[in-house]
């Protein structure tokens, strides 16, 4: 099983086998909460966890087929690594870590089932 690494665009990839998947705008995952005059990173970080879950809830195809494809690769053995300009500072990449480790567990608890 790989894991989920946010990393910066600018980052030194190395030689690395990752999946490289950008989470930037106008990706299926890019924030639509920029940092400026009405939010702060954190409240712009908060207003994209509130958006994608709901996305997620309502099924919204592009979204879930980005989530899925990248819970596809870490269950194929690939770390993943989520593409911003944020990090290392925080950044709604960690958002969508965390909703894709979640929506993985939910399915393991359901194949148990």
């Amino acid at each position: 099983m790989g894991e989920i690494f946010v990393v910066n665009r600018r980052s030194d990839w190395g030689n690395t086998k990752a999946k490289r998947v950008l989470i930037m705008r106008p990706s299926a995952l890019g924030n639509p909460f920029p940092i400026g005059a009405k939010y702060t990173r954190e409240t712009c970080i908060e207003a994209y966890r509130v958006w994608l879950w709901q996305k997620m809830q309502a099924v919204d195809e592009r979204v879930m087929v980005a989530l899925e494809n990248i819970a596809g690769h870490i269950e194929d053995g690939f770390d993943v690594h989520l593409v911003c300009c944020c990090a290392p500072l925080a950044c709604h990449g960690d958002v969508v870590k965390a909703a894709v480790e979640w929506m993985m567990a939910e399915n393991a608890k359901a194949r148990q089932a």
